[in-house]
């Protein structure tokens, strides 16, 4: 299977008179998968990307280049394995910027995740740790916790065919004066 697909997005925004533009370019076939964006406005920026799969393995490159200036402004690579069990994910951004990442389906109707991070240079390490839970068919809730103690939860309930109320909220655990972090969402989906 072979895929191709060009795209001109432009947007313009009437009280201050901003104009943007993006030309997209993607080709795929079974093994690889290459993008190529480049926006029109403020200096052009070339975004390239490519992502080489063998079986289970992935493998991805990606990089931005400024064309006004002649200057790479970054790089990242990534690299994993996705199975129907589990999705093992790594990548290093600049060589500044570590991760990686673990998705596990414990059962048909329960998922976990781990994420970690680090930058050199810098003294901590972030992780984070997420689940969700079918309840059944028509609800689903999620959560998830950071190395800040940041927690957010999610449920999720069709109300019928194509129409999905989800309540959320995040908080801080440490809770304090600073609340700024709390916040609650109330979200109303309508698909075909």
């Amino acid at each position: 299977m072979e895929y191709r697909k060009f795209t001109l997005d432009s947007t313009y925004t009437p009280h201050n008179a901003k104009r943007d533009g993006v030309i997209k370019t993607e080709w795929a076939n079974d093994l690889f998968k290459i993008n190529a964006n480049m926006t029109l406005q403020g200096g052009p920026l070339l975004q390239l990307s490519g992502v080489a799969s063998r079986q289970d393995w992935l493998l991805g490159v990606q990089t931005k280049f400024d064309v006004a200036s002649n200057e790479l402004k970054g790089t990242s690579v990534a690299f994993g394995r996705v199975t129907p069990e589990y999705a093992l994910h790594s990548y290093t951004n600049d060589g500044r910027e570590f991760g990686a990442s673990l998705f596990h389906k414990v059962h048909r109707n329960f998922e976990v995740g781990a994420q970690v991070g680090w930058v050199v240079a810098d003294q901590g390490t972030r992780f984070g740790l997420a689940t969700k839970y079918n309840v059944s068919k028509d609800l689903i809730l999620r959560a998830k916790v950071d190395n800040k103690s940041n927690v957010a939860v999610a449920a999720t309930h069709d109300l019928t065919n194509g129409v999905k109320l989800t309540f959320t909220s995040s908080f801080s655990l440490l809770g304090g004066i600073e609340t700024a972090n709390n916040k609650f969402g109330l979200g109303l989906e309508y698909s075909m």
